[in-house]
């Protein structure tokens, strides 16, 4: 275990900076503000793998391979690592010194350092138990929050080490494939896909010279078709159905070249993502899944085909995008775009990994108590984890 002090213009960069540098085990014991910068004290594992260790003294001058010994990698026990927080409680909000005053109140007898208090560590890591098993998540998105927890001494450091681990645990948003002449829209009925493919359309029509058509595919594609053609309308977008694939490969293969198909996939046609890949090896294909959307219909769609991104609608409303965190945690589906009203005249917007995290950790802040509960035999919640 080591300890370490990493400097950042702000927090967030700095939780972004541990979590790219040392992973989800890294433990933040304090952060502090001082001198326009933010000052966190962490614990991590460093290790070292023989080979690189090897290909790093065989190309590395070997004064550049000593390690003084304030950064040597200590093994600490957990009582140990109690009073390493303690001490690092109690250093002055000042940068003079800080890295010196650590290494020297580190060699202090175990018999002065203060004593942790057990049960206010227990209290938060019992009671964020407590907050996802009333809420209404998968067992698999309960485990991967429950983990991240590391025997938290403060909320605060509970919820910089819940944000540490999401952003450790996401893969890097995508960018859509703008060159692609074939954009695949698809989702659940009400997700908001008819309205994210006009959206789209719009707005890659006053970015570039390219013709857009937004092509509605499915049975029941006809029955809103003239609604579609409506909005279409209002932001100069052209729309089209088709009632099945092979209507569909007979447009494209006709289609007049400079020109962009967005597919407004019908739920239906969810599963044929792959044969229309197949035949238009580079078309992009993307679900849509809005903020409020429960996991059954996650799991019914989604996993039935393989995306190159996922589109979150209903942004505007004050809620866990549970169901899309699910999707990019566990079936690792990236974040590219996003809506956030349901009016046309809004532009779609970028959403990130950190859009989502700081959803959860608010989620968190606003929920979880800091007190031990006095009544550990009272009912839970009623809503429990999803299974």
């Amino acid at each position: 275990m080591k300890i370490e002090l990493i400097k950042s213009q702000s927090l967030v960069n700095g939780v972004k900076d541990i979590a790219k540098r040392f992973g989800p085990s890294a433990l933040i014991l304090r952060n502090i503000e001082a001198g326009g910068q933010e000052i966190l004290f962490i614990a991590h594992e460093q290790i070292e793998a023989p080979l690189q260790r090897q290909v790093a003294a065989a190309t590395a001058p070997q004064a550049a391979l000593e390690t003084p010994p304030s950064r040597l990698v200590t093994k600490i026990r957990p009582e140990e690592l109690e009073q390493v927080r303690q001490v690092i409680n109690s250093l002055p909000i000042t940068t003079g010194g800080l890295e010196d005053l650590l290494n020297a109140q580190l060699k202090r007898p175990a018999s002065t350092a203060r004593r942790s208090d057990p049960e206010s560590v227990n209290a938060l890591q019992t009671n964020l138990t407590r907050l996802l098993d009333g809420t209404p998540i998968s067992r698999y998105l309960r485990n991967q929050l429950a983990r991240f927890s590391a025997a938290p001494a403060t909320k605060m450091e509970l919820l910089a080490q819940l944000k540490t681990g999401l952003m450790s645990r996401l893969p890097p948003p995508a960018a859509i494939d703008l060159e692609s002449p074939i954009q695949v829209i698809a989702g659940n009925h009400g997700a908001g896909k008819t309205s994210i493919a006009l959206k789209f359309a719009a707005q890659l029509m006053a970015a570039s010279d390219q013709r857009v058509k937004v092509v509605c595919v499915g049975p029941h594609a006809r029955e809103t078709e003239a609604k579609t053609a409506s909005l279409g309308a209002l932001l100069g977008v052209s729309s089209l159905c088709v009632d099945s694939l092979k209507d569909l490969y007979d447009l494209v293969d006709s289609a007049t070249p400079n020109t962009l198909y967005i597919i407004d996939l019908n739920s239906e046609f969810i599963e044929s993502v792959a044969l229309i890949k197949s035949r238009f090896p580079a078309a992009q294909c993307h679900f849509v899944i809005p903020s409020d959307a429960s996991l059954p219909g996650l799991w019914s769609s989604c996993s039935a085909a393989t995306w190159q991104s996922l589109i979150i609608t209903r942004l505007d409303l004050d809620l866990v995008p549970w169901a899309a965190l699910e999707a990019v945690s566990k079936l690792r589906v990236p974040l590219s775009i996003g809506s956030t009203s349901s009016s046309l005249t809004a532009s779609l917007v970028q959403v990130n990994n950190e859009n989502l995290a700081n959803r959860v950790v608010s989620y968190v802040a606003d929920h979880l108590s800091e007190q031990k509960d006095t009544h550990p035999d009272r009912k839970s919640n009623e809503f429990r984890a999803i299974h």
